[in-house]
């Protein structure tokens, strides 16, 4: 079932050094179909949070998996609450996305990526997305999430801790930004939020300023790198009819 038509435009874009995160109705970015999407659905998001910023109107539990969820039930996707525990969490996309657990909802991403011609999945080390170069190189599209994965989350060492929704690109030095709700936004999820500020809630910098993104060892189950996951719930929207995409 259709809900909006979009037309899919891709930009290449260079980005300058960090600022500042932007502010404004339109948070100034290049409002191209998928950012206008994106960002009319997560300003709907965002007025749904209640007096209580850990709370969404209609009593949710509000964390950054839960302003995700809610974004996904936005564009169509059928989302739902599960008590499972996360490491026994076996993902069925005939299932709704789990809407509380990032680790979850990565985990029926994954699976759903199986089924679908044009993957909706990448990963690649938390190090080398860091970076405002690595936002056009890897052609990320507004719309997409980024999963994180840091040294010590709250679910285990070297595992995912945090997820954000890619907006799209400012107009004037094309630098990403993103829309973000993590513990200690008093006020609910905040909009316009750059790299820097992303970043900065996970990693600890060294004196240079350079993000540490090393995995805390674990012996023979240490990793090679901290990872982040790039998923793209438009496409695979698009796959499953919640969205209809014309190419210009």
């Amino acid at each position: 079932m259709s809900r909006k038509n979009i037309v899919l435009i891709f930009f290449v874009v260079l980005l300058p050094s960090l600022s500042v995160s932007a502010t404004g109705p339109d948070y100034g970015l290049i409002l191209d179909p998928r950012t206008s999407l994106t960002l009319e659905d997560t300003l709907a998001v965002q007025a749904s949070f209640g007096e209580s910023p850990y709370r969404i109107t209609g009593g949710s539990p509000a964390n950054c998996s839960g302003f995700v969820g809610r974004y996904l039930a936005a564009l169509g996707f059928t989302t739902s609450f599960y008590t499972a525990d996360w490491n026994q969490y076996q993902p069925d996309p005939d299932l709704p996305i789990p809407d509380l657990n990032a680790y979850m909802q990565l985990a029926w991403f994954i699976k759903a990526d199986e089924a679908v011609p044009e993957s909706i999945v990448r990963k690649v080390p938390v190090e080398n997305l860091l970076t405002l170069e690595a936002f056009p190189n890897l052609q990320i599209l507004p719309g997409s999430l980024i999963f994180f994965e840091t040294e010590d989350s709250h679910l285990d060492y070297n595992q995912i801790s945090h997820v954000v929704i890619f907006l799209g690109y400012t107009v004037t030095d094309r630098q990403p930004l993103f829309a973000e709700f993590a513990s200690g936004m008093q006020h609910g999820p905040v909009l316009g939020r750059t790299l820097l500020q992303v970043a900065i809630g996970m990693y600890e910098t060294d004196a240079s300023g350079h993000f540490l993104t090393e995995p805390i060892s674990v012996g023979t189950a240490t990793p090679d790198h901290l990872y982040a996951f790039i998923v793209d719930p438009i496409i695979l929207g698009q796959y499953l009819g919640l969205l209809s995409i014309q190419d210009p």
